[in-house]
């Protein structure tokens, strides 16, 4: 009876020890796939982050080019108001010019002063007057008025005189070549914006060339002066 007895006994051991051998294993591959598990998820989880920050720099990146597709431009302002604009400037003396006494009116271009102590012509730069006095020519549309205009701004009056480079000192009847200035403004613009002088190039072209051919426009459009159908009609 009791060699049966522990024949029997055996058996019913060995089993429980195998059932705790699987348990074991089953435990640890339970272990094993959670740890698998829990790494993929964070990785996976990672990667969703990524994807997200990448995506949403991608949209800050985009956003510029976005809003530059509804950028207004400005057009610029026109040549015509700019050319109008340009038209209201003033032309003052430099500083510094000395000043010299007109002793005399030749006609409208053309004048004398005391220039170092000697009764000097000067002829003015960029204008040219209707003839009064010239040996060769009649008196021409307009030049007695230009005369005039001359003699009232320019006539026993202290005046600075301005030279160019570009045209030299004299011209070849020995006058100085010269813009004048009466109470610090420009006598030459003047006479050409008033309507009693042209502009006038005389080979090159000079300092103020361009306002003095803004300011023969705005004459010529304005009828004034020389430049009137009732005058000469802008005829030189």
């Amino acid at each position: 009876m009791s060699k049966l007895y522990k024949e029997r006994r055996t058996p019913d051991y060995a089993t429980d020890n195998d059932s705790k051998v699987i348990t074991k294993w089953i435990l640890a591959i339970s272990l094993v796939v959670a740890v698998f598990y829990v790494f993929g998820f964070l990785a996976i989880n990672n990667n969703s982050k990524e994807e997200s920050s990448n995506t949403e720099s991608i949209t800050a990146t985009t956003r510029p080019s976005d809003e530059e597709t509804v950028t207004i431009d400005i057009p610029d302002e026109p040549e015509e108001e700019k050319e109008e604009l340009e038209l209201e400037l003033e032309l003052y003396a430099p500083e510094g010019l000395p000043y010299y006494y007109v002793i005399s009116v030749t006609d409208g271009d053309t004048i004398r002063v005391n220039y170092n102590g000697r009764s000097t012509p000067v002829r003015m730069i960029g204008i040219d007057t209707p003839e009064t006095v010239h040996p060769n020519k009649p008196v021409e549309c307009y030049g007695p008025e230009s005369s005039e205009y001359a003699r009232r701004h320019l006539s026993n009056k202290s005046v600075q005189l301005e030279f160019d480079n570009s045209q030299g000192m004299t011209d070849k009847y020995g006058r100085l070549l010269a813009y004048v200035y009466v109470d610090g403004v420009s006598y030459n613009f003047h006479a050409i914006k008033d309507g009693y002088a042209y502009e006038y190039t005389y080979n090159s072209a000079y300092k103020y060339q361009k306002e003095f051919m803004f300011a023969e426009s705005e004459a010529e459009s304005e009828n004034r002066g020389l430049w009137s159908p009732s005058t000469c009609n802008g005829r030189h």
